[in-house]
């Protein structure tokens, strides 16, 4: 019987070749850091404190792929993210930026130190010129969280009081940020973002809600109906779409979690028993 032993380790011969000559992206061949942009806080504030103290903490054991900035201008936090990662020689494999929210202001944003973006400004190429050097470092696999309350909203704020009906533009934020950082995935939430422990652990440190009292005004109610829930962008989808809870790991790789936080029966009763109580007149004007 004719033999096939010549022919099948010519054939595994040029296979293993084609495979050893299959191109890598430079992106592929690079090493991926993850950064924690939190600004430099102007007054007290135990929140941003507390996150810069255990996010400065994960960079002693994680200095190569792990950074936290402390930025007080959109320019410092560029100058030192293109120095971590031409020290490294890296990408950016995810970027958050840590900041506060306002429902006070009727629109969502987030801070880098003294500069606001939203979606006022977030096409503006003179405005978010920082942003878009550093996104010359992002590809698809890159992701962009918005750290901040109502970062994603993508609701009207109720009118109460002194204030007007006002639409959040969340989703405009996200949409700009995603052309900006074109191809990466971008994140931001409907709700509150908490900065409970367990932030690099996989849990649903981020979900919840703050227990002060001007928080069970009824003008939050769109925000209590929301809690842990986030949205996503990709310019590549060109759509808002919903994701379950946003995390991050050891390393700080921004994911997702498998489930939704109101998925859990002891959190959906909490959340209606506190739409039940809510009130106007406890947020002061």
């Amino acid at each position: 019987m004719k033999s096939y032993l010549p022919l099948l380790l010519l054939i595994g011969a040029t296979k293993i070749s084609k495979a050893q000559h299959k191109p890598v992206s430079a992106a592929e061949s690079k090493t991926r850091m993850n950064f924690y942009v939190i600004s430099r806080p102007h007054k007290i504030d135990p929140a941003s404190y507390y996150n810069i103290a255990r996010a400065k903490l994960k960079c002693v054991f994680k200095g190569k792929r792990f950074k936290a900035i402390v930025a007080p201008s959109p320019e410092r936090m560029e100058a030192q993210i293109k120095k971590a990662l031409k020290k490294h020689d890296a990408v950016i494999g995810s970027l958050w930026f840590d900041s506060h929210g306002s429902f006070k202001k009727g629109y969502s944003f987030f801070t880098v130190g003294h500069g606001e973006f939203s979606y006022k400004n977030i096409n503006d190429t003179s405005a978010t010129s920082s942003l878009r050097v550093i996104a010359t470092y992002c590809d698809s696999n890159s992701k962009v969280g918005i750290g901040s309350c109502y970062g994603g909203a993508t609701y009207d704020r109720p009118e109460s009081g002194k204030l007007p009906l006002s639409r959040m533009n969340g989703d405009s934020l996200m949409m700009g940020l995603g052309e900006i950082f074109r191809g990466s995935t971008i994140y931001g939430c409907e709700s509150w973002v908490m900065t409970k422990p367990g932030l690099f652990r996989e849990r649903f440190a981020m979900a919840g809600a703050p227990p002060r009292k001007k928080f069970k005004d009824s003008i939050f109610k769109p925000v209590w109906e929301r809690v842990g829930e986030w949205n996503s962008y990709n310019s590549n989808i060109q759509s808002i779409r919903k994701v379950n809870c946003v995390m991050m790991d050891k390393d700080g790789n921004i994911g997702t979690r498998f489930n939704q936080y109101q998925s859990k029966s002891r959190v959906k009763k909490q959340i209606a028993r506190k739409l039940d109580k809510l009130e106007p007149g406890l947020l002061k004007i």
